[in-house]
């Protein structure tokens, strides 16, 4: 079964690119007119989002959870290790809770939610009035197998995920935040 229709012959290809050069001009014109600018592009002001994440340390978090959201967020703050001079602490609190679901007959959980939490204060240094001060949660699940090993490895494999996504989340709200922050109120020394 096949239909002809006469009045969209030969217009296939070009007419779909003609449409979508169209979409992309709009879109740009739309965009820049409501002063959208790239978050992570060329900086038109004095500063940039990416120099002042790389002025960011992280301090120390306590456990091994904590250790591995450190680290994450020391490569995503800084990943091309730009030697910038520190003007911004960071300091992170972590927080843990883990509920076994799908409780079977036996009486035995096959599903467990893992739920992360992150409670993060931006300091400039030197100073002890909060620039920025948020959370972060994810709730992340895993199955409960019969095998001791494979649960405990779907668990550090939901926690290592979770803590990615909170790494992620922290940066992209920080990023936010010097976007948005004007030179003249940044903390002195930026």
């Amino acid at each position: 079964m096949s239909s002809f229709s006469p009045g969209l012959r030969g217009r296939g290809r070009a007419g779909g690119l003609v449409g979508a050069i169209l979409c992309a001009v709009l879109a740009v014109v739309v965009l820049s007119a409501c002063g959208f600018r790239p978050l992570y592009g060329p900086a038109s002001d004095d500063g940039s989002a990416v120099a002042d994440l790389a002025a960011v340390t992280v301090e120390r978090i306590d456990d091994r959870p904590g250790q591995e959201l450190r680290n994450q967020l020391v490569d995503l703050l800084n990943p091309g290790r730009l030697q910038v001079p520190v003007r911004y602490r960071l300091d992170v609190k972590l927080k843990e809770e883990l509920n076994e679901l799908a409780v079977e007959r036996s009486g035995f959980a096959t599903r467990a939610n893992l739920r992360v939490e992150a409670t993060y204060v931006l300091y400039a240094t030197g100073d002890t009035a909060p620039l920025v001060h948020n959370h972060s949660r994810v709730v992340s699940s895993y199955n409960i197998g019969d095998s001791r090993f494979s649960t405990l490895t779907a668990n550090e494999a939901a926690r290592s995920q979770a803590l990615r996504q909170i790494a992620y989340d922290i940066r992209g709200r920080l990023a936010a935040y010097f976007a948005a922050t004007p030179a003249s109120t940044a903390p002195a020394g930026s």
